[in-house]
């Protein structure tokens, strides 16, 4: 059996962001497991009707914060019966996901007051957290599979392939290399433009 951890953010990387933005003290990535055959060919086509039946066409990138501001593709929302049926139909999609989903959250402030000295780049630390979980869910389900996540900029996506690297290199302190390898079928983390959907 082939999984693939699919995953994204919600909040920023960024340790001191909420010196100036009290709402960026947190960090959150969520990872939802599937199947690989299950993805491709059952969840993709649920996804895209769903899209269809609610904007016309599957052609739209589900973006939260332009969801809950009603921006842009999403202005449609503000009718509440059409907010209504899009919240009824997301719901009934998310919980047809065959896989489960794990959440890594990380307060940055409380971070940055234990460790003075050394801190963990925030965003890497929930990575490595995430993919600790899908490699032991791999683990007891005797499967294998790779990580997908969102592209950033050019930047921030080589030090993540680089945190990546280190946790299939090297393991963690809850996980061995051996471990890493044997789960994971590829020492490289796939990410991918928004656009790609």
């Amino acid at each position: 059996k082939r999984y693939r951890l699919y995953f994204d953010e919600t909040g920023t990387g960024d340790i001191k962001a909420h010196e100036k933005d009290s709402n960026q003290r947190y960090l959150s990535v969520t990872g939802i497991v599937f199947r690989q055959d299950v993805h491709d060919t059952t969840f993709t086509s649920r996804l895209s009707a769903f899209k269809r039946r609610i904007f016309g066409t599957p052609d739209v990138v589900l973006h939260r914060r332009d969801i809950m501001g009603c921006n842009g593709v999403f202005e449609a929302l503000k009718d509440e019966t059409l907010r209504a049926e899009f919240d009824r139909q997301f719901i009934d999609l998310a919980r047809s996901i065959p896989g489960p989903a794990f959440t890594v959250s990380i307060d940055k402030k409380a971070h940055l007051e234990k460790y003075k000295v050394w801190q963990f780049d925030p965003y890497h630390y929930v990575l490595t957290c995430l993919v600790e979980r899908y490699i032991f869910w791999l683990k007891r389900h005797n499967a294998v599979g790779d990580v997908m996540g969102e592209a950033r900029s050019p930047w921030h996506d080589g030090r993540l392939r680089r945190a990546y690297r280190r946790l299939y290199d090297l393991g963690s302190d809850y996980l061995t290399a051996a471990e890493a390898k044997t789960r994971l079928i590829s020492r490289e983390l796939r990410l991918e433009p928004k656009t790609a959907n």
